[in-house]
C-alpha cells in the first residue's frame, strides 16, 4: 500500500520524540506501520526474541516442536504466554508493551480492539518484524498478544 512520503516522515518525527502518549489521528495505519516496521528492522535482536517466539508459537498452536500435543484451556494458555513474555529481557518487555499499546490505539481509540479484522491485518504485517518469524502461527500469536494485552503484560 502506498503511503504519503511527507506523512511518513512526519510520523517518523513524531515517533522519534520520547513521548508516551502520541496522537496519531492525522496518520493512516499504513503510514504508522511503515515507520514502525522501519524501526523494528533496525533492531539487532527481534523485539520478541526467537526463543520466546518459538515457545509462544508452541503454546498458541498447542504443539511442542517435537510434535506432542499440549492440552490448554484459554486461561492456561494465557498464563503460559504471560510467563513466557516475562522471561524476555526487561527492555524488550517494556518496548513491546509500548508497541502493543500503539497498535491497540490504531485499532480502536477506546482501546478495546473491537475491530478484530484490523488486529489480524496488523498482526500479519508486523509479526515478521516483531519476531523474525514469517509463519502464520507467529501472526496469530501477535494477534493474541494485542487482544489480551491486559492479561499478558507486566511492563514494570
Amino acid at each position: 500500500v502506498e503511503c504519503d512520503a511527507k506523512q511518513v516522515e512526519s510520523a517518523r518525527y513524531l515517533l522519534d520524540q520520547d513521548e508516551v502518549d502520541i496522537d496519531l489521528q492525522d496518520y493512516s495505519v499504513h503510514e504508522v506501520v511503515s515507520v514502525l516496521k522501519e524501526y523494528l528492522s533496525l533492531l539487532p535482536v527481534p523485539l520478541i526474541p526467537w526463543e520466546c517466539s518459538e515457545v509462544l508459537t508452541e503454546i498458541y498452536t498447542g504443539h511442542h516442536n517435537t510434535g506432542g500435543p499440549l492440552k490448554y484451556t484459554q486461561q492456561g494458555q494465557r498464563v503460559d504466554m504471560r510467563d513466557t513474555l516475562s522471561t524476555m529481557p526487561h527492555p524488550h518487555r517494556v518496548m513491546l508493551g509500548h508497541v502493543i499499546r500503539l497498535l491497540r490505539q490504531m485499532c480502536n481509540t477506546t482501546g478495546t480492539c473491537a475491530d478484530t479484522t484490523r488486529v489480524s491485518e496488523l498482526s500479519i504485517v508486523l509479526a515478521p518484524s516483531l519476531t523474525h518469524n514469517t509463519s502464520l502461527a507467529a501472526a496469530w500469536v501477535v494477534k493474541d498478544i494485542i487482544l489480551a494485552h491486559e492479561d499478558l503484560f507486566i511492563c514494570g
